[in-house]
């Protein structure tokens, strides 16, 4: 029998017993604690009812998602709750590993993952995929679905390419940039084709509840997220984007002014794409999307905490892979993974929380953000090779 590199036992031993723990703390400590699902279900809850899924419940937070997650946690109910919430634990899982294996197929075609790949790919995204594990929020299926899409983008299979960005904006609509910067090599086919879906899937909830209903349930979630602005609130509650790094370091941008920011960075991103639309290949734009679309996300969407830098835990471990040639690109991702980090880290000592008020997370995607536009068009971002490459 063939037995498994050392670090692959590493690697899966510290995913089990991070996995292990918890389960075990789900099935010990009060139900719904340290969790989001509970107000998954209480939307679901209130969907089947019929009753308003925004309005606050004593003890939750507010449920901020589409109308489309409530109808699919109304459809969840069957389960009992601590079951439910491995369930949707494991099924986020499953996409992150899935999409994630797309990309290691992709970029290293020839040949196994080296010890140090397996640790870059395994073990670095641990710390910051382990606070949406462990809260239940669906940034890991969001996360599985955006890998999935660009990888299929690669192999230029367009319509899995549609089904899965669909479902990607189902979750949350940001991911829809996406297809702005697959425009230059997919034409009108994929947008269309995306958009389509994702009208469709917006469409469903009319499948089964009153048309007054619904149409009142998307009014009130488009409310909620025009007012749910967290650029203003305290340090520890504050949003972890560009905006903070503006108040911390700089100063607050008015609210025009930081939407022109916003506009700026996608256009940092989009126009490369224009320019070298003849030069780069199919997998190279997949790659670049995969990245820089991720880190706009947490750096310039809306409402970033802290557990949506898994939005990016391993497109910046694919970038590490990808820059390790160059030392400077190499240099930079690895003090961008270290201010990443260092908020799990600094968690385990009295001063953690203190420690996020200095923006460590958005600083660190915004060096990544700067390697992919300044740095990108010299990146390898077809194939990774052996990692004593230097440039």
């Amino acid at each position: 029998m063939t037995r498994w590199p050392l670090m692959v036992r590493v690697v899966f031993t510290l995913w089990l017993i991070a996995c292990l723990g918890i389960v075990g703390r789900l099935c010990i400590q009060d139900e719904g604690r340290g969790s989001v699902v509970p107000i998954y279900r209480a939307g679901g809850e209130r969907w089947a009812a019929m009753e308003d899924c925004y309005r606050h419940v004593p003890g939750l937070d507010f449920f901020r998602n589409p109308p489309g997650i409530a109808l699919l946690f109304s459809h969840l109910t069957w389960l009992p709750d601590r079951l439910e919430e491995v369930f949707w634990r494991a099924a986020g899982l499953c996409l992150l590993i899935v999409g994630t294996k797309m990309w290691v197929d992709r970029l290293i075609p020839d040949r196994p993952p080296t010890a140090w790949e397996w640790a870059i790919l395994g073990i670095l995204p641990l710390p910051v995929i382990l606070a949406s594990l462990n809260n239940g929020q669906m940034n890991i299926h969001l996360a599985g679905a955006v890998l999935i899409a660009t990888a299929a983008f690669a192999d230029r299979r367009i319509g899995l390419t549609a089904l899965w960005i669909s479902i990607a904006i189902a979750f949350k609509i940001y991911p829809v940039v996406l297809l702005g910067l697959l425009l230059p090599r997919s034409g009108y086919r994929l947008p269309l084709r995306a958009l389509l879906l994702a009208a469709l899937t917006a469409l469903v909830p009319y499948l089964v509840q009153d048309a007054a209903y619904v149409s009142d349930q998307y009014s009130t979630w488009w409310n909620c997220l025009a007012v749910d602005d967290r650029h203003h609130t305290n340090l520890n509650r504050a949003s972890r984007d560009f905006y903070l790094i503006c108040r911390v370091w700089f100063q607050e941008p008015d609210p025009s002014t930081y939407k022109a920011i916003q506009a700026v960075a996608g256009l940092l991103l989009v126009l490369p794409t224009l320019v070298y639309r003849r030069e780069w290949t199919v997998p190279k734009l997949a790659a670049r999307t995969l990245i820089g679309g991720s880190l706009w996300m947490v750096l310039f969407g809306p409402a970033t905490e802290s557990s949506t830098y898994t939005l990016i835990a391993v497109p910046m471990s694919l970038l590490l892979l990808i820059g390790r040639r160059s030392r400077v690109d190499l240099a930079i991702i690895v003090v961008a993974w270290s201010l990443l980090l260092l908020p799990a880290l600094a968690m385990m000592f009295p001063f953690g929380k203190a420690i996020q008020g200095y923006a460590p997370q958005p600083l660190g995607a915004l060096l990544a953000f700067g390697v992919v536009v300044v740095r990108g068009s010299r990146l390898s971002w077809e194939a990774v090779a052996d990692a004593s490459g230097s440039e």
